[in-house]
């Protein structure tokens, strides 16, 4: 008896009876690397050939710091932003870096409690020195720019005149946040102080 020829099951269809010119191996294998050839070229074309930028210097750990806290408040207030049945219909669309950065700065002038909430809400690390350390780092980060795009950040911080600014805070929001403090008269001339602060 003769062995039994094991066959494929019936599909309806048998590829290998009708010769389809150009389909061997060969044919495949190059078709295939001239796809990826070309693939590669257009890809490297999309991110550009010029000179490569240099290499930025590692974060520091005062850095490091902030990211993080500007990051987990951001998630923070992205969380409640988007529980809030106000929202739920809208697109959110917020900068924490912004926010974080101009809370910083009020941030030099709280005390007590306040400074305790405000870190906590913030996530900002508890030494002074690594917050001032970490704005300054991110923010000359973020102005340095590039061929490839142009981004400056601004922050200042307004009062009323009756509440002047102390020598000590004026020098560590410049120093530190590259912010201007000016006092305004909001109670007798509220729309002039708008006009300042908005031109």
């Amino acid at each position: 008896m003769k062995p039994s020829k094991k066959t494929a099951p019936n599909t309806g269809y048998n590829a290998g009876s009708i010769p389809v010119p150009g389909t061997d191996r060969r044919t495949i294998r190059d078709g295939t690397l001239a796809a990826f050839i070309v693939l590669c070229m257009i890809g490297a074309g999309c991110t550009g050939m010029g000179p490569a930028a240099p290499a930025a210097e590692p974060p520091g750990p005062a850095l490091e710091a902030v990211v993080d806290a500007n990051n987990r408040f951001a998630c923070d207030l992205y969380s409640r932003l988007a529980a809030d049945p106000e929202y739920s219909e809208s697109n959110l669309f917020f900068s924490p870096f912004s926010l974080a950065s101009a809370l910083a700065i009020t941030y030099e002038g709280a005390r007590g409690t306040t400074a305790d909430e405000m870190r906590s809400v913030l996530h900002f690390p508890d030494d002074s020195a690594t917050l001032r350390e970490g704005f300054s780092g991110m923010d000359t980060r973020l102005n340095a720019g590039d061929a490839s795009y142009t981004l400056r950040t601004a922050n200042a911080l307004w009062a009323e005149k009756a509440h002047g600014f102390l020598p000590d805070s004026i020098a560590t929001i410049e120093t530190w946040y590259g912010a201007k403090t000016t006092n305004l008269d909001f109670i007798t001339s509220p729309d002039e102080s708008r006009q300042i602060i908005n031109a």
